[in-house]
């Protein structure tokens, strides 16, 4: 079986990971020929696993609600011609709507809600007042018409997911609930023993959006150095908001507490020499990033972003609070710190769970969809 898998870019994000790592496991099946497109030259992880099948193919369209559309899809539509897959698979809104519009119907097609795609929203009174809404909308009539000449199947990471994708796509599209997956071994580090005497190392990773939401944890790093707690927090990422959280960061006095890391491409050896996880974001698809610290032995504490909820059980496995109270967040942190039994108890069983999402159980059920589709 042939499979082809379509992203815009390799920057770092959840849905980059996860189809870095399913190529990777789907070539390691008899039988499987995966590859993996990229429409713009824009990599930012060690993809030295996936090289002997990782294109960078540039492909773009313009569509204009006044004028002609624009398309510039003819090195994409000979590669896929080329390879003639059996299985088109697209992540991301941009790859989907630019797959969509080549020529080939001989495949079983797949798109990937790796989040509650907003240009898939359908029509409403703000759509007239809104521009950008206009657009998406605009966008959107063009996308269903192309869809309709393909055998499409979704795949969405989380419940809440899955019942935006049937909301916007409609009850009769073939959603399938499928949670995300790591890659376990990759990141899998033992569980440490705290020492009091030590700083207490908390991470994030995520770029700077403002859902990513950093500028509560810059209360949270204050309430815990007013506590007299050492403590480093180092941000992982990069983005556009994330000059207003080091002036946020400054101007509370905690430039010696806070390291801004930018994009690195070793995220597991950073999480491998943390402590703690938090997670700021109010808004998470899934939280591909917490499995990942879990792996990685550390008790997770995040706000509750609809999509983690799958997860986490708060006290059990994790903790995840309903809302953003700097107090109450710093208060967990605190305890864990202090509290070696807990501490133990809560990684433990993070990492547990995190087992449980190893990327080769996941290819597995992905293959039987796959398989399932093209025998249709």
């Amino acid at each position: 079986m042939k499979i082809l898998h379509i992203i815009p870019s390799l920057e770092i994000g959840g849905a980059e990971r996860l189809a870095i790592d399913i190529v990777g496991a789907l070539n390691k099946v008899d039988k499987i020929d995966a590859s993996l497109v990229v429409l713009h030259d824009n990599i930012a992880y060690d993809v030295s696993s996936i090289e002997q099948v990782l294109k960078v193919i540039p492909a773009k369209i313009h569509l204009s609600i006044y004028r002609r559309n624009k398309f510039d899809l003819a090195k994409l539509q000979n590669y896929v011609d080329e390879f003639a897959p059996d299985v088109i698979h697209t992540h991301l809104y941009e790859a989907e709507i630019i797959a969509k519009s080549l020529r080939y119907s001989k495949a079983s097609w797949f798109c990937h809600f790796h989040d509650n795609m907003p240009q898939m929203a359908r029509f409403s009174l703000k759509t007239v007042f809104n521009k950008s809404l206009l657009i998406n909308f605009f966008e959107r009539s063009y996308l269903l018409q192309k869809i309709k000449a393909f055998k499409n199947n979704y795949i969405a990471i989380s419940q809440d997911t899955k019942n935006y994708a049937e909301k916007v796509l409609g009850k009769k599209a073939k959603v399938t609930y499928l949670k995300n997956a790591i890659s376990f071994n990759k990141f899998f580090t033992t569980i440490k023993v705290l020492d009091k005497n030590k700083v207490l190392k908390l991470i994030n990773v995520g770029s700077f959006q403002h859902k990513k939401n950093q500028q509560f944890l810059m209360d949270v790093v204050n309430l815990l150095v007013k506590s007299g707690i050492q403590v480093q927090l180092d941000l992982l990422g990069d983005g556009e908001h994330k000059k207003d959280v080091m002036q946020k960061c400054e101007g509370l006095g905690l430039k010696e507490y806070v390291n801004f890391r930018g994009n690195v491409k070793d995220v597991p050896r950073y999480l491998g020499q943390s402590d703690m996880y938090v997670h700021s974001a109010y808004y998470e698809p899934f939280g591909l990033v917490l499995l990942e610290a879990m792996a990685a032995g550390l008790p997770v504490v995040s706000l509750n972003a609809r999509g983690n909820e799958d997860i986490t059980i708060h006290g059990e496995n994790g903790y995840i609070f309903p809302e953003a109270n700097p107090q109450e967040f710093a208060t967990c942190i605190q305890s864990l710190s202090e509290d070696a039994d807990l501490y133990k108890r809560i990684a433990s069983k993070g990492q547990e769970l995190a087992r449980e999402y190893d990327i080769l159980d996941y290819t597995k059920n992905l293959i039987g969809l796959y398989k399932e589709s093209v025998k249709n």
